[in-house]
């Protein structure tokens, strides 16, 4: 679990301790995220041994720290969103109660909506996009262009043309079988 304790949210000593041991009883190696950290070639190394699973225990910052390696892997991300505004979490319908959120990663599930082990869907990635977007520039991605004819009356399909129109999606046809979340 890669914790950045400068995360936006101040946990508690305790509730701090608490999620450590937990997630340490769950068998996950706890690195404190720092400037002396180099994560990209930790994360690597771990790869290289084989494992799989990688929780990101911070904010939207430290989730793009730990998945940028794990880009074009096999590798599954877990969320602990301990951070300022928590848009990836949020998205995504991951727990924002850090002991729920490693609940989800360690058992797959809470309610049935979500499992580290499930695609992310068009909808989901492109509201996260448009919201990360928005958050750095002031100005999220918009477009009066209707991209797909897949998603018409999807609650995101604003933010789905938005990020075509930005050349970030292309016009590919969702299926039923192409994500347990839909479009």
């Amino acid at each position: 679990m890669f914790f950045n304790p400068s995360s936006g949210v101040k946990i508690a000593p305790s509730e701090l301790s608490a999620l450590e041991q937990s997630a340490s009883d769950a068998g996950f190696e706890v690195v404190h995220v720092t400037r002396d950290i180099d994560c990209l070639s930790l994360i690597r190394d771990r790869l290289r041994e084989g494992r799989r699973l990688f929780v990101a225990a911070g904010g939207d910052g430290t989730i793009n720290t730990v998945i940028q390696p794990l880009i074009h892997t096999e590798a599954i991300l877990g969320v602990i969103p301990v951070g300022t505004y928590n848009h990836f979490a949020k998205d995504l319908g991951i727990p924002l109660a850090s002991r729920d959120a490693l609940e989800v990663i360690i058992s797959g599930h809470t309610d049935g909506t979500f499992g580290p082990t499930e695609d992310v869907s068009r909808a989901q990635m492109a509201k996260f996009i448009n919201n990360g977007e928005k958050f750095l520039t002031g100005t999220a991605y918009s477009t009066t262009n209707d991209y797909f004819t897949d998603d018409d009356g999807n609650t995101h399909e604003a933010n789905i043309n938005a990020i075509a129109s930005a050349g970030i999606a292309s016009a590919a046809r969702w299926t039923s079988t192409s994500s347990v979340n839909g479009p």
